[in-house]
């Protein structure tokens, strides 16, 4: 009997649903006027840095904005190519720094970025898998959304998107590395999470 009643109270708890991820809705502030930026994220990002890029020509130097979690370090994009930790979760938001340098009266044509993108990531590595190729509207702007998944001395998952407001290209890279693709959902929440974009 009570066996029977520990069969059954396992296979009851087995079906229960597990808690849904706990998302925040941010607000982030782009330099230069160019809006405030509303986006659910996941609690974990709860860490926002900041910083500049310099390149050695002005019209290169990008700002970044990178939400993270606090548990890992902060690693920063300047000059140099940065040894990426095995352990990485994050949400990096990028545009140039120097608004005289935006892209004034140049039409964004998503499908042709994300053909630019896929063909830059191949030649990286060839061992990249596309896991999603599309162009889509997300609150009345164009994107070109990509995501990859890439096996070096750790798993790496990315989630990209490039869209235009105000003359500004404005990227997004949902970003995971691990041992092993532990979160085999994490493509399509990061995705869900780009969803809710909006800017203003």
């Amino acid at each position: 009997m009570r066996i029977s009643f520990f069969l059954v109270f396992s296979s009851l708890f087995s079906c229960m649903k597990k808690p849904e991820k706990q998302w925040t809705l941010r607000n982030l502030t782009l330099i230069n006027n160019i809006g405030i930026i509303t986006i659910a994220l996941d609690a974990d990002l709860d860490t926002l840095h900041s910083w500049n890029q310099v390149s050695d020509y002005k019209c290169g130097d990008l700002k970044y904005y990178r939400f993270q979690s606090h548990k890992f370090p902060m690693i920063e994009e300047r000059d140099y190519l940065p040894q990426c930790p095995d352990s990485m979760y994050g949400l990096t938001i990028t545009h140039i720094l120097h608004q005289e340098c935006n892209t004034l009266n140049i039409e964004f044509k998503a499908a042709e970025v994300l053909s630019n993108q896929k063909e830059h990531l191949y030649t990286l590595d060839t061992t990249t898998i596309f896991k999603i190729m599309e162009t889509k509207i997300i609150n009345g702007l164009p994107f070109a959304i990509c995501a990859t998944i890439t096996k070096f001395k750790h798993i790496e998952q990315n989630l990209f998107a490039s869209t235009m407001y105000k003359d500004n290209f404005i990227n997004f890279n949902f970003k995971k590395t691990s041992s092993s693709i532990s979160d085999s959902a994490f493509i399509k929440d990061s995705y869900a999470m780009l969803m809710t974009f909006q800017i203003k």
